[in-house]
């Protein structure tokens, strides 16, 4: 049975619409997003060949291969590996832009992860250092009597 603001998102897109490639896997559903409403319906799977080494192949819900989604829809994300939301960049739609789509049935939105910013280096190829910390002479904090009531602070 779907929620009221699924069953009006379904209404309102009898055809997936382009999610912009390349923007955050988060803001999909929030308010305004392309898939407002669908929460419980998305599914974040990593693209072929973006998943990373340790991604989990998603496990499906036994409930759902029993007869309550069409098989052509579980094939179509068969193999996928879980992704998760926080780090993940839009890469493409399954239905795809410009298909149909059933009311209730999954949105998976295939995904890779943001390329992680290398750490600064210096100009010789090195890292950069880290300037020492100022001497504030508070090497006492941990001193009972002192911010401590007892020895094990």
């Amino acid at each position: 049975m779907l929620k009221n603001g699924e069953a009006a998102w379904f209404a309102a897109h009898p055809t997936m619409p382009k999610l912009r490639k390349g923007s955050p896997a988060d803001d999909l559903t929030d308010d305004g997003g392309p898939l407002a409403g669908l929460r419980e319906l998305v599914l974040l799977r990593y693209a072929k060949g973006k998943a990373p080494k340790d991604a989990p192949v998603a496990d499906e819900h036994p409930g759902l291969r029993d007869g309550f989604e069409p098989p052509e829809e579980l094939v179509a994300r068969a193999g996928l590996k879980e992704a998760y939301s926080f780090d993940s960049k839009v890469v493409g739609s399954i239905p795809g832009a410009g298909q149909e789509v059933r009311p209730g049935r999954f949105v998976v939105v295939t995904v890779e992860r943001e390329k992680q910013q290398d750490p600064p280096t210096g100009s010789d190829g090195g890292s950069v250092p880290i300037p020492p910390l100022p001497d504030d002479d508070d090497d006492d904090v941990n001193t009972p009597g002192w911010l401590c009531p007892t020895r094990f602070c």
